[in-house]
């Protein structure tokens, strides 16, 4: 994925080189370039290239509270001990 993302990036940059030449009217350059980045941010969303998540917002998200409500299914066998490090740590994370 991150070698056709490379792909894409080079594409856009030898578009970017030929456009004066293919297009004379600066204003119209610009239009097609930013129309160009468009595009390639929705590629870049649909397939998570370039997509930057903190992770902050991964354990705000509605997946890692399932998630976290498996962990602590699973250390709860195991005593308090086990669920106050992982607590911690994500706490932590968190910015807690």
């Amino acid at each position: 994925m991150i070698a056709e993302a490379d792909l894409w990036l080079a594409e856009l940059e030898a578009f970017r080189n030929e456009l004066p030449n293919l297009v004379t009217d600066a204003a119209r350059r610009a239009g097609l370039l930013a129309n160009a980045a468009k595009t390639l941010l929705a590629i870049g969303k649909l397939t998570g290239i370039g997509l930057s998540i903190s992770p902050r917002q991964i354990l705000d998200s509605p997946n890692w509270r399932i998630i976290e409500a498996e962990i602590i299914r699973a250390l709860k066998p195991f005593g308090p001990e086990p669920l106050r490090a992982v607590a911690k740590a994500l706490d932590a994370t968190r910015g807690g």
